[in-house]
């Protein structure tokens, strides 16, 4: 049988064939391609997903891995080398600003003492000018308001051996069994007074030591093989001063 013959009869055999068979020979060839598009979009699909599952995976590992690299590079690495790693003229930006705040606090320090000085020096100066005078008139109004020390003696006696000075008067005594007090007041400044009588008692054979000493007041103890003698003198509000002695 030659070629065309084998061809004729194959048609024939094929012409013979029931439609259902032909129906179910075009099914499947209109089925075979979808289910080769299906195959190839699920194999897409599933790299896809397998890749994506990876990106995330990546990128968390990345996420837990960089820090603690920054962080540890970060501490590893000096300053000069940080300044190192930057771009040549990010460094350059950065040392020229860093001049410019060096040339600019010292001026801004000196600038900012000068005013402070100029503001505070004078305001200082005349806070004490005010005080200085407040205290004087402060001086002045209790001197006026002071009573005027008596012009005579009050009864009772001078401390024995003790030489008062001229122009003091005796405004009070007191006598407590061998014990005195008597008080003075004169023109002398307090300062006068102590050095008098520290003089004249130490000549007659007084040891004499300070027991209190300001501007204001000053409390000297004067003691021999007898007796013992304390001299309070404080400046008087009439100015002078005021003495009170102690004889014990």
């Amino acid at each position: 049988m030659n070629r065309v013959g084998v061809m004729e009869f194959v048609w024939l055999r094929l012409k013979r064939l029931p439609k259902s068979v032909w129906l179910a020979i075009g099914f499947a060839l209109l089925l075979i391609p979808a289910l080769l598009l299906w195959l190839v979009i699920s194999l897409v699909g599933g790299v896809w997903q397998s890749g994506g599952a990876l990106v995330d995976q990546g990128r968390a590992v990345l996420q837990q891995v960089l820090p603690a690299q920054v962080e540890e590079l970060a501490r590893e690495l000096p300053p000069s080398a940080a300044l190192a790693a930057l771009p040549a003229e990010a460094q350059q930006q950065l040392q020229a600003e860093v001049e410019r705040l060096q040339s600019t606090l010292p001026a801004s320090a000196q600038a900012l003492q000068q005013d402070l000085a100029g503001a505070v020096l004078p305001a200082a100066a005349a806070l004490q000018q005010l005080t200085e005078q407040g205290r004087a008139g402060a001086d002045r109004a209790l001197a006026l308001l002071a009573p005027a020390p008596p012009a005579t003696d009050v009864g009772g006696e001078d401390p024995p051996g003790v030489v008062r000075l001229p122009g003091f008067v005796r405004t009070a005594f007191a006598r407590d069994g061998d014990s005195l007090k008597v008080s003075w007041s004169g023109a002398a400044p307090h300062a006068e007074v102590v050095a008098f009588y520290t003089q004249q008692l130490g000549a007659a054979g007084y040891r004499a030591q300070i027991l209190q000493a300001d501007k204001s007041v000053e409390v000297v103890s004067f003691e021999s093989s007898q007796r013992q003698l304390t001299l309070t003198a404080r400046a008087g509000a009439r100015g002078g001063s005021d003495v009170d002695w102690e004889v014990r």
